[in-house]
Parts: C-alpha cells; sequence; structure tokens
C-alpha cells in the first residue's frame, strides 16, 4: 500500500522491465498480489499480480507495474487513464484531460492514476 489518495503506475511486461541495482522488500498484500518495497526506506516500488484462472489476471500477471514517481524520468510516463475513479477522495480534482474508469482498460497503455482497493 501506498498510503496516498492515488498513484500512477507504469506497467511493463516482466521480460522487458528488470533492476539495474539493489534488492527490494517483497510482501504479499493478497493470495495473488505481490508489492516490493525499498528495504531502506518503505517507497513503494512496485506491484504485480500472479496468474489465476481469469483472463484479467493472466494478463496482469505478464506486467510490473512500478511507481512512476520512483523513476529517474517520471516526466516521460505520464498516465493515459485514470482507474477506480469512483474511489477517488471528494477533493481531488484530476481534471478531464484523462479518461475515467472503473477498470483497466484492455486497450490502455498501461499508465495509469489509479487507487488499489483491499490489497488488490
Amino acid at each position: 500500500m501506498h498510503g496516498a489518495p492515488y498513484v500512477v503506475w507504469a506497467g511493463f511486461g516482466r521480460s522487458a522491465f528488470a533492476l539495474l541495482q539493489g534488492e527490494p522488500v517483497a510482501f504479499r498484500s493478497s493470495p495473488n498480489v505481490i508489492r516490493r518495497f525499498c528495504p531502506r526506506c518503505g517507497t513503494t516500488l512496485s506491484y504485480e499480480k500472479e496468474a489465476q484462472g481469469s483472463v484479467t489476471f493472466a494478463e496482469a500477471a505478464r506486467i510490473v507495474y512500478v511507481a512512476v514517481a520512483t523513476l529517474d524520468d517520471p516526466e516521460a510516463f505520464p498516465p493515459d487513464e485514470v482507474v477506480r475513479a469512483g474511489e477517488r477522495v471528494s477533493w481531488l480534482d484530476l481534471g478531464n484531460s484523462i479518461p475515467m474508469r472503473e477498470i483497466l482498460s484492455p486497450t490502455a497503455g498501461h499508465l495509469q492514476v489509479g487507487r488499489i482497493k483491499n490489497g488488490n
């Protein structure tokens, strides 16, 4: 969990993603979700779903979601949709510049602003 009202994630194919240095701490927040954190400061680094029976989980299992603010160049990864828009806090105004959805669009570029509810 990140404790913020929203987080921007960038999704990368597992085979195309590698950490260049360090070893994050892994935490299983639910049976099919692994979150990784910096072992020194606790910063949220990534979110991964493990494969399950449904297409949604199978698709997600091929993607590592990385917290954009932790990247060397976060400006290179602007979000292309807001996920779980109905769950945002009332005082958060994200404007109308990107689509707002309740679930991740299958055609999205896997760059998203979203809240992860109940460890999923």
